[in-house]
């Protein structure tokens, strides 16, 4: 038998009439239930993916209608331009004369962009610094970062440094949030803190504003270098602190090994021992003479000159 084939005619006139589709649909309209198959044959459309429901929605380029930014919904489903969620993300940012905040993005995109920010930062596409307490991502170039960080603080009313870009306030500016990006949990607690000392009363305040960090952690920085109560070197919690690991530790040779405490066994001469051996040697006689008693009173009468004998009434006590 001829394995059916499939054309892409049925998505095609689908997608026109709808516009957007998923994919129960699609194979819906394709007659299959192989998603596969929907792919392959929407391989020979031009088709787009959206952003958002983890690219779970398609439509056809050519009946999408974009916006100025590259942005198009239809219902619950968003399409973007370019593609992919993270590539819109570094496009609006750069493109931007003043930078993106993450939550400028979410409802400009409608969806959570937290997790591809923090992917765009590893991979060096975006650069994250510091404005009025909260977070800024700008180009990776230095010049455009700079200019972008100048028009958000002139935009917000924060004080800007000055246009050249040889300004000392300016490069302080930028040092002072690439710094901030680098440091882990535990030193930039202790350089917060230090910060909150040079201003003295309410610097805890005016740090975590200007860091973007809570009040409550610059000041338990400010309190771990007053008290000289530091870390090892090369750890950034206490010993115990943060989440369990999930691997087993391996043993410690140097400590010494667990014995498994022995449990109490009875005497082999006690009572009670004698007693139980008898009841298990009784009940292991009984299991091996059992079948055959069953067999015996089961079997039927043996025939005598081929006439079975009577069946005799069986006598019931009184």
């Amino acid at each position: 038998m001829r394995p059916p084939t499939f054309q892409p005619q049925p998505l095609v006139s689908l997608l026109q009439r709808q516009q957007v589709a998923s994919m129960p649909e699609l194979m819906a309209g394709l007659g299959t239930t192989s998603r596969h198959t929907v792919l392959r044959q929407l391989a020979t459309l031009d088709y787009i993916n959206s952003y958002s429901h983890r690219r779970g929605f398609y439509a056809l380029r050519e009946t999408a209608d974009f916006d100025a930014s590259g942005l198009w919904s239809h219902g619950p489903a968003r399409f973007s331009r370019r593609g992919t969620l993270l590539n819109t993300v570094q496009a609006l940012t750069t493109d931007s004369c003043d930078g993106r905040t993450p939550r400028e993005l979410d409802a400009q995109l409608g969806v959570s962009t937290k997790a591809a920010l923090r992917r765009l930062i590893q991979l060096g596409k975006l650069v994250r610094m510091r404005t009025d307490g909260r977070s800024l991502y700008c180009d990776p170039d230095p010049d455009r970062s700079r200019q972008q960080l100048r028009r958000r603080q002139a935009v917000s009313g924060t004080p800007a440094p000055a246009a050249d870009s040889q300004d000392p306030a300016a490069q302080l500016a930028t040092a002072r949030a690439r710094f901030l990006d680098v440091l882990d949990e535990r030193t930039r607690r202790l350089y917060a803190g230090l910060q909150s000392l040079q201003f003295g009363r309410g610097g805890d305040r005016r740090v975590a504003q200007s860091l973007g960090l809570h009040p409550s952690t610059v000041r338990r920085g400010r309190l771990q270098l007053l008290s000289g109560d530091s870390l090892d070197p090369g750890r950034v919690r206490r010993p115990g602190g943060g989440r369990k690991t999930l691997e087993k530790k391996a043993c410690n040779p140097e400590m010494p090994e667990r014995v498994a405490p022995q449990r109490h066994r009875r005497r082999p001469d006690s009572r009670s021992s004698l007693v139980a051996t008898q009841h298990r040697q009784a009940l292991a006689r009984s299991r091996r003479t059992r079948p055959s008693r069953l067999r015996a009173q089961r079997s039927p009468p043996a025939a005598r000159d081929g006439v079975l004998p009577a069946r005799q009434p069986q006598a019931h006590c009184s």
